[in-house]
């Protein structure tokens, strides 16, 4: 049996993707670079590439991170498997593509400086009076002194928590019971959240006819950095023939200090992690950072009119000072910008297919060695 030619046999993938599978517009932007990267490392005989083949896959991708590997693996079972489904192979050769063991991150965790600043903007609520001020007091102070998981917490009856016993008894998975100490200041931090909530309520923190939800809780906790508010500035920002928007917030320091501003877009930045989750890395990394760089050049004359030096630091940021040559050439106040690119970490350098510069809003010609090419990839920390 003959395997179609690579681009047709990636275009009935995707196609079925988007038609049977949902996959959003970013998913499949990221199934057909690591499709198209690994087409050209075979040299256009993905479709029809025998296991030996396949192996040799694995020795181009030694260099990078087991997560990324991870990725590209399972893209390319996936698409092996529709081949097969589809009478366009007679076999699947995936079983030869590298399964490398998936690492599990340390859970991230708050260091004091970002502790004491909690627990400060919850004493300041407190001191004006503020609504729902109590409770949230209670909840932070639980989290933090008992070692209760957010859902026992929201789910606590009424009288779960005595001001004069330091511990609650706790039934967990298999009816099994747990004693969970408390400290005195959750304590009487419940004790002056539980004066306000009825009596005749079933739960320590209610919420209409049940109790408070885990995603309130969460909303609650992310909202006690008032000091971070919307500027009233959107952007609009082109993204290799898209359209992206975003909106900017300032970081109001009670003291002196630098203005510090943050873009938001939740698609692409209210997730998990930062760079990847479950030991991956996010398959649109690329379009990620490349527009966070993208909404700050935006966003800078607006923001800091009169700024004079541009600092890009890591692969994250390195492709600012190429769009700043680029998108933004000609016009005068970038023009004067100078520019300084600082590197913390070499060993992640932002590499990605040689296609990956369309999409990004890149000219084609940028891709040689004196810019992003990089043993046959683009590396994105090279060209900044």
């Amino acid at each position: 049996m003959n395997a179609p030619e690579d681009g047709q046999a990636i275009a009935a993938f995707l196609e079925m993707m988007a038609a049977e599978a949902g996959a959003a517009r970013n998913t499949l932007l990221a199934y057909e670079r690591d499709l198209n990267g690994a087409s050209s490392l075979l040299g256009g005989e993905l479709a029809a590439a025998a296991p030996a083949a396949l192996k040799g896959l694995a020795e181009a991708w030694m260099p990078l991170k087991r997560a990324t590997v991870a990725r590209k693996s399972a893209a390319l079972r996936r698409f092996f498997a529709f081949l097969h489904d589809e009478g366009m192979r007679s076999d699947d050769p995936s079983p030869a593509l590298p399964r490398p063991a998936s690492e599990r991150p340390l859970p991230r965790i708050l260091d004091h400086r970002a502790v004491d600043a909690l627990f400060a903007e919850i004493d300041r609520r407190k001191a004006e009076g503020a609504a729902g001020a109590l409770r949230l007091a209670a909840l932070i102070e639980m989290l933090y002194g008992s070692g209760l998981r957010a859902t026992e917490l929201v789910s606590l009856p009424r009288n779960a928590v005595s001001p004069d016993r330091p511990f609650i008894i706790l039934k967990g998975k298999g009816g099994r019971e747990r004693l969970v100490p408390i400290s005195d200041r959750a304590r009487a931090a419940v004790a002056d959240h539980a004066a306000g909530v009825p009596r005749d309520s079933l739960y320590l923190f209610p919420s209409g006819k049940k109790h408070l939800s885990r995603v309130r809780l969460y909303q609650l906790v992310r909202e006690t950095t008032p000091s971070l508010e919307r500027t009233g500035l959107t952007l609009t920002v082109p993204l290799g023939g898209h359209t992206e928007r975003a909106w900017v917030y300032e970081f109001r320091a009670a003291g002196p200090g630098p203005r510090v501003f943050f873009i938001e877009h939740p698609d692409f930045f209210d997730r998990a992690g930062i760079y990847g989750d479950n030991g991956a890395d996010y398959p649109d990394n690329d379009r990620r950072f490349a527009f966070f760089c993208l909404a700050a050049l935006t966003a800078l004359p607006e923001i800091a009119p009169a700024t004079q030096l541009l600092h890009a630091h890591d692969w994250h940021t390195a492709l600012a000072p190429v769009y700043l040559r680029t998108a933004f050439d000609g016009q005068p106040f970038y023009r004067a910008l100078s520019v300084v690119m600082s590197v913390h970490n070499a060993g992640f350098q932002g590499h990605f297919p040689p296609d990956t510069l369309a999409p990004l809003g890149l000219p084609a010609e940028l891709y040689h060695p004196g810019v992003f090419e990089w043993y046959g990839r683009m590396n994105m920390l090279k060209g900044g």
